[in-house]
């Protein structure tokens, strides 16, 4: 069984994250304005039935941080030309292993589900590789570590990796994550297919997780109905979830969410019902064109429709968020039963279109959503270099906004 996920690292809001249909969410740990998500924003984010992993960027130290300041000139490495702010670290110190330990305290103290770590594949860098000549092996045993500190703290507590997939050769390695994403494994961010060669040895190094039972989302940055049915159904057939995103992962993208999509138990979880899932499905796509208030209101007129009836809830939900109140009602009331289709589509339709025409002026006035952590994010095998060398490496684009050009 593939598991499904998102990945937002800027734009997280809690009751749309509450609302996606996704098993796991890897979301950033603060909101817009660098102010961390208090236990309370957490615990609604799990409602739904997600698994919900902070970020981390394990391979580099980034400026913006509070941790920065405390760390010694020794363990920080090069400034990336390129990316402002972003800087390789010395992951195999005491130092880095106390900063990363610390932010798994924060994580179970508000309650997330697990940690997600990007830029493993740091080892890959020459500084790295320079400085530390076992810099593959310590980049492991720091994974390892950090599982069984985690676990220390809160047994259930889930670690996630992006990338670096040749570390699933460690069979330490793999026992010790609970999952991974792959960015890129069938198209580039620019929309153009892979090399075959180069999907075909990142999806054999993938097999390896897979299986262990270990689950892997392909993450992508393509459009287009074409190219989205392609990723799922190549990811599909070779055992692996599949997201696709926007490059500047600001809010959830719905773009690629497959029709009847549903939040199912992960390990023990509770999951959500099939009516909350399709009509927070709905109520979510309104939501995140209209603004948060349009959104959330037409969850809960989906979902209430749905308990009644699922056409009913779900027309009135989406034609009411879309063309007006009386639409969602009508639509509602003709498709759905009486108190089903009704109720879905007065208050998921009216109130819907409501909220969503304000969010709707908003965002056609701000454009791009804009707070204080909106930076480009990319990682290569070098991040010291402007041309890194593009065989089996992991590549990241992110946005995220922090007044500077950020790099991960």
């Amino acid at each position: 069984m593939t598991v499904t996920a998102d990945y937002v690292l800027q734009g997280v809001d809690p009751a749309k994250i509450a609302a996606a249909p996704f098993d796991v969410q890897v979301v950033e740990t603060t909101n817009d304005s660098g102010e961390p998500f208090t236990a309370s924003q957490v615990s609604q984010m799990k409602s739904g039935g997600s698994q919900v992993l902070g970020y981390f960027s394990l391979g580099e130290a980034e400026s913006y941080r509070d941790y920065f300041s405390t760390l010694p000139k020794s363990v920080i490495g090069p400034q990336d030309p390129d990316w402002p702010g972003d800087y390789q670290v010395a992951y195999w110190t005491p130092e880095w292993k106390a900063v990363a330990e610390k932010a798994i305290d924060q994580m179970v103290s508000a309650g997330y589900n697990g940690i997600y770590f990007d830029v493993v594949d740091e080892f890959y860098t020459s500084w790295a590789k320079s400085h530390d000549p076992n810099a593959e092996q310590d980049m492991v045993d720091l994974v390892v570590s950090l599982k069984q500190y985690a676990e220390s703290k809160d047994p259930g507590f889930k670690v996630w990796v992006n990338g670096a997939e040749e570390l699933l050769s460690h069979s330490n390695y793999v026992n010790a994550i609970d999952g991974m994403f792959k960015e890129e494994v069938y198209y580039t961010d620019s929309g153009q297919k892979q090399p075959v060669s180069e999907t075909q040895y990142t999806v054999e190094n993938l097999q390896k997780a897979v299986a262990a039972g270990k689950p892997v989302v392909d993450i992508e940055y393509v459009s287009g109905a074409t190219k989205i049915a392609d990723v799922h159904a190549q990811a599909e057939h070779d055992g692996l979830g599949s997201y696709i995103g926007h490059l500047d992962l600001n809010g959830i993208d719905y773009d690629g969410v497959l029709a009847g999509q549903t939040v199912h138990p992960i390990d023990g979880s509770t999951g959500g019902t099939t009516g909350g899932t399709t009509g927070s499905t709905t109520g979510g796509t309104t939501g995140d064109t209209g603004g948060t208030t349009g959104g959330t209101t037409g969850t809960a007129g989906s979902t209430t429709g749905d308990a009644g009836g699922t056409t009913g809830g779900n027309t009135g939900s989406t034609t009411g968020g879309t063309t007006g109140g009386t639409a969602g009602g009508t639509s509602g009331g003709t498709t759905g039963d009486t108190t089903g289709g009704t109720t879905g589509g007065t208050t998921g339709g009216t109130t819907g279109d409501t909220s969503g025409t304000t969010g709707g002026t908003t965002g056609g006035t701000d454009g791009w959503h804009t707070g204080n952590h909106n930076h480009w994010h990319y990682a290569s095998n070098d991040s010291t270099t402007s041309a890194p060398d593009t065989s089996h490496q992991t590549h990241d684009w992110h946005q995220s906004f922090s007044n500077f050009w950020h790099h991960h």
